[in-house]
């Protein structure tokens, strides 16, 4: 739990400056870090768990590109990310790729902490350039 935020399950929304969005959520889930990092790295079943990624394609592999596509804000569109770290059941992160960094620019980690009972699941999205201020969350500030 970050301090001072009573419940782990709301999402912590922080634009730090005028091109920076940084998006910060977690979760305590009563099952092991093994089970969890299952549905994480099975990128056929994404839709089944996340409403904004209905389809993945691509091989979950380190500097492999995987394109998304999101439906967020009312819209639909593909993204292409690379995956920047995969540490089977600790971590999966992937950048997100553009030819214009001035415009759009990020990485979003996924990590995986034992804890007692389960694990704890947080995931931390950073959006920065251009188009940030503007980016869709489908999330609240809190």
């Amino acid at each position: 739990r970050k301090t001072g935020q009573t419940d782990p399950s709301r999402p912590l929304l922080a634009r730090s400056g005028a091109g920076d969005l940084k998006i910060e959520t977690a979760i305590d889930i009563q099952a092991p870090p093994a089970t969890v990092w299952a549905h994480l790295s099975d990128l056929e079943s994404y839709p089944d768990w996340n409403p904004f990624t209905v389809r993945v394609k691509g091989t979950l592999a380190m500097g492999e590109a995987l394109n998304l596509k999101v439906e967020l804000g009312g819209k639909t569109f593909w993204r292409t990310h690379v995956v920047s770290r995969l540490s089977p059941e600790e971590a999966l992160c992937w950048t997100i790729q553009s030819d214009q960094e001035w415009f759009i620019r990020g990485e979003r980690c996924q990590f995986l902490e034992a804890i007692e009972g389960g694990c704890r699941y947080r995931n931390i999205e950073s959006v920065h350039g251009m188009i940030a201020p503007t980016t869709p969350t489908g999330t609240r500030s809190v």
